[in-house]
């Protein structure tokens, strides 16, 4: 349920089926290894107000991000018989950016940072991606 005003929102200002829209969310989810980024987020362990507000900041450009992401692949033209065809060619258009994710990701998992430093770069590679989804 928590996804679901994500995927209500872009569904509307795609207008798009929610079901498609949901298909999509969750690929890219998938995909991108999303759940497993915002569990690191979730995870991270708060000690005072400021990292609450960090952690929540975090949480909310995620969502962003997600229905970002969501949004340009629905509106990515490509003939797709498929969401699945759609969002492998959407990455492969993005493989650049998706690569450099894939980077992010794969230093994530390997560092014991105690600090918010490394999710911030996670989130600004995120932007970024969604940044060059958009042009």
């Amino acid at each position: 349920m928590y996804h679901a005003l994500n995927i209500v929102q872009a569904a509307t200002k795609q207008s798009t089926d929610v079901y498609h829209v949901a298909q999509i969310y969750f690929a890219l989810v998938d995909r991108l290894d999303l759940h497993w980024f915002r569990d690191k987020i979730n995870d991270h362990p708060v000690t005072h107000r400021w990292s609450v507000l960090a952690k929540a900041a975090f949480k909310s450009d995620l969502d962003w991000i997600q229905r970002e992401l969501t949004m340009s692949v629905i509106g990515f033209t490509v003939a797709a018989k498929s969401t699945t065809t759609k969002v492998n060619a959407w990455l492969e258009q993005h493989a650049k950016s998706v690569a450099r994710w894939g980077r992010v990701l794969e230093d994530l998992r390997s560092e014991d940072v105690s600090d918010f430093s490394i999710i911030l770069l996670g989130i600004r590679e995120l932007f970024d991606l969604a940044e060059s989804a958009r042009s």
